[in-house]
């Protein structure tokens, strides 16, 4: 059994410069895993219920979570993502601290954010819960 959080190998990730490689590794879908931020989502309120679209992802569904639909109602910045193991697909959201007018103004720290919460779920969702484990996934071949 390890003796690492999530967020001890996230530290790890962070302290040792891996990001880079871990988000190539990403990138190259490595043990048929991938998560990318919804770039092109619209978030919007009808009648209460909050609804979420991306034509570049072929979405169009209620958003379930009650959290993010009043963060949506708050106005409150809310990153999308989709991850997808094999064939198994889900949504993702993470709520910033900033306004959606604040956004402009607070881009390098929601980028910090969204990285690290690619590099989180990734841990999570990976069971990379030691850093030789994650060394093993960082290597840039694809075997």
């Amino acid at each position: 059994m390890s003796d690492y959080l999530p967020k001890d190998i996230l530290k790890y990730v962070l302290d040792e410069k891996l990001e880079a490689d871990f988000l190539t590794s990403i990138m190259l879908h490595k043990q048929n895993y991938s998560i990318a931020e919804i770039a092109d989502r619209q978030l919007w309120t009808v009648e209460g219920r909050c609804y979420i679209k991306s034509d570049s992802y072929g979405l169009n569904v209620e958003v379930p979570d009650q959290e993010i639909v009043d963060a949506i109602r708050n106005r409150l910045y809310v990153s999308v993502f989709l991850s997808k193991k094999d064939d198994n697909r889900q949504l993702h959201f993470f709520v910033h601290k900033c306004l959606i007018e604040e956004k402009a103004s607070n881009e390098e720290q929601i980028a910090e954010e969204v990285v690290q919460y690619m590099l989180l779920k990734t841990i999570v969702s990976l069971r990379l819960d030691t850093p030789e484990k994650v060394r093993e996934y960082c290597q840039t071949s694809t075997k």
